[in-house]
């Protein structure tokens, strides 16, 4: 794997009660993987996905990246929005949020 493709961000999501707690702790014990805490990613942005419009236009997906790199800080957990800061200072690893990825 080469270093760019290691900055490509990926999201590992799971409904509550269901191990993800467990999961959390066990990626996060792997130097390279970021595991940060809860994401409220379905109260705060899929519950709002009708707002974001197609995911398949640029503007959608800046909007929906917005929103993810912001959710600590919305969620008043300042030490995982700093990791979260510090791992998207570079406009790269933001824009990997952003670019539409063929699968």
């Amino acid at each position: 794997m080469t270093e760019q493709a290691a900055t490509v961000p990926i999201f590992v999501v799971g409904t509550p009660r269901s191990g993800t707690t467990l999961t959390a702790r066990i990626l996060d014990r792997h130097s390279r993987i970021f595991m940060p805490g809860e994401t409220h990613f379905f109260d705060d942005v899929y519950a709002r996905r009708r707002e974001f419009g197609s995911i398949l236009t640029a503007e959608a997906r800046s909007e929906i990246s917005n929103q993810l790199v912001t959710l600590y800080e919305r969620y008043n957990e300042p030490a995982d929005q700093q990791r979260i800061n510090l791992l998207f200072k570079d406009a790269a690893a933001r824009n990997a949020l952003v670019r539409e990825q063929d699968n």
